[in-house]
């Protein structure tokens, strides 16, 4: 009964957000809600949240160039990352609003209060100052109400990032490929994304209650309203990936499967991975597809990578791997299952083909059919492999 109750809410809270008038009216108020107190937990959660994501990932925001999608009603996140040194902070959000009224005023002026507390080692800028921000720096702080699909023409940015915004997307696969669009080769992506219960679903005992509710409903429930898309981890992952971007996650929070009823839920989340329906929040990091380059040799195999500290890839385990040589990167023939070229998770090897044409894994006859596919094709395509060598040179690449 509870739950019918709240879907018939929800509903009737999403009819009447079509009313012209009624959106008007909701669009010009703060989504969140959250005024401005004082209070420490706010600063912890709106300002410096996203920041201290930023700072632990990346190592540092010095002269970098920073472009988040969804702020929200301020660019409080945006000014704390300003002032911990970024070059220049761009906001892209649909529906922006004003980032320069009374509200967001009082949340500027206590981030320049608090940051001696919370970033004792981190001196405010001189150049910054919370009675004038963003309005008058016009050339460190851009923004935009383009849609996140059609982003791309803002420009290149050293990293990219959102902060529970990913779980409302409507296109999973759009946010993905925007990201790569706004990435600078070399730069990184940094998305916080909430898998978990929003709204009245918190409340529930058993957390994925939310996830029981047919599709055709829950769009009833929200489309008006930008409700979660209901998407778990492994989706989301598999999105980036097939963007052609190389993927880990980090921060990982979980449910426990003690509290869960996992037989209630609709087949198509039964078939899931048990880990990825449990995951309640993450911190996605992404970057485009590192090659190695051997400037001794145009001709050699591969090169040895591995991924050291410091920097974004630090302690990232699928490391010290033979990547193709710069020289090679058009002509070497690799073995790749034929699931990963169509979007499935891939994690692959080269092997040697039998005389069947079948794979042979560990020298042993493999079920798995995979495909030649030229290397080159293989970051255009999001296959995520790994190479630990190369059966032969070949100058020209292997039709498939």
């Amino acid at each position: 009964m509870p739950v019918a109750i709240d879907v018939t809410k929800e509903i009737i809270k999403n009819v009447t957000m079509t009313v012209p008038a009624v959106q008007r009216n909701r669009l010009n108020r703060p989504r969140a809600g959250v005024h401005f107190t004082g209070k420490d937990s706010e600063l912890r959660r709106y300002a410096f949240q996203g920041l201290d994501i930023l700072q632990q990932i990346s190592g540092g925001l010095q002269g970098q160039s920073i472009c988040e999608i969804g702020p929200g009603d301020f660019l409080t996140s945006g000014m704390a990352m300003l002032a911990a040194g970024a070059a220049s902070y761009t906001a892209i959000d649909r529906f922006a609003g004003d980032y320069s009224r009374l509200e967001g005023k009082e949340w500027y002026a206590g981030i320049q209060r608090a940051w001696p507390r919370f970033y004792p080692d981190l001196p405010w800028p001189m150049w910054l100052d919370a009675d004038r921000f963003p309005r008058d720096y016009p050339d460190r702080v851009m923004t935009s109400d383009a849609r996140i699909e059609s982003a791309a023409d803002i420009g290149t940015f050293d990293i990219v990032c959102s902060f529970q915004v990913g779980e409302h997307v409507s296109d999973i696969s759009e946010f993905a490929h925007s990201t790569a669009m706004l990435l600078k080769t070399g730069g990184i992506a940094i998305h916080r994304i909430d898998f978990g219960p929003h709204g009245s679903w918190r409340f529930y005992q058993d957390p994925l209650t939310f996830l029981r509710i047919p599709d055709l409903v829950w769009r009833a429930m929200g489309s008006a309203r930008g409700a979660p898309n209901r998407s778990r981890a492994h989706e989301m992952k598999d999105a980036f990936r097939t963007a052609g971007l190389l993927v880990r996650s980090t921060e990982v929070e979980r449910f426990p499967a003690s509290i869960t009823d996992l037989a209630r839920l609709p087949h198509r989340y039964r078939q899931m991975p048990l880990e990825s329906l449990l995951i309640k929040t993450l911190v996605l990091v992404a970057a485009h597809h590192p090659v190695a380059h051997d400037t001794e040799s145009q001709n050699c195999i591969g090169t040895a990578l591995r991924f050291v500290g410091p920097g974004p890839w630090r302690g990232f385990r699928t490391q010290h791997e033979r990547q193709p040589a710069y020289g090679e990167l058009a002509a070497e023939p690799v073995m790749v299952s034929g699931g990963t070229v169509s979007g499935h998770r891939a994690e692959c090897e080269t092997r040697s083909p039998g005389p069947d044409r079948e794979i042979r894994v560990d020298r042993q006859l493999g079920a798995e059919r995979r495909i030649a596919l030229p290397l080159h094709e293989v970051p255009r395509r999001g296959v995520g492999h790994r190479v630990h060598g190369c059966n032969r040179a070949v100058r020209q690449p292997t039709a498939w």
